[in-house]
């Protein structure tokens, strides 16, 4: 995979101030603006992996979702991917969280947001960006 910069919304990002995060749903990284909306000429993917473990000084659990918009306040935003309430244990280094082609017709604005429950995190970082191309063996 080769990532460009302009197609990331995030790459070895804590996943809050000093990888911490308060019970909540938060934005994390970047807005990727898509100029306009449509369909790309190629597949095109977005990858999610955990870099650095998240960590908790209880039960943590985390929820990413990936949402697109026409607008860039997210006021109507349409969820592509939920990967619902994951636990501590499927968030360590290396796990691919995953990698879904984008649909057809996307939104102009693409964004992640993370919902920490049951209690905060401590640390950890993660990897979100679209790549033309992804290596599904092993998944």
């Amino acid at each position: 995979m080769r990532l460009d910069k302009e197609n990331t919304i995030s790459f070895d990002t804590l996943i809050g101030t000093a990888g911490a995060v308060a019970q909540g749903t938060a934005d994390h990284g970047a807005v990727i603006d898509n100029v306009k909306a449509g369909n790309s000429k190629d597949e095109l993917y977005i990858v999610g992996s955990v870099r650095e473990s998240i960590t908790s000084g209880g039960a943590a659990t985390v929820q990413v979702k990936i949402l697109q918009d026409s607008a860039s306040n997210f006021g109507t935003a349409e969820t592509i991917i939920d990967t619902g309430a994951l636990a501590l244990s499927g968030l360590t280094a290396g796990t691919r969280l995953f990698a879904q082609r984008l649909p057809l017709a996307l939104k102009r604005y693409i964004k992640a947001t993370l919902t920490v429950a049951t209690a905060d995190t401590t640390g950890g970082k993660l990897d979100i960006f679209l790549v033309d191309g992804v290596d599904f063996k092993g998944m």
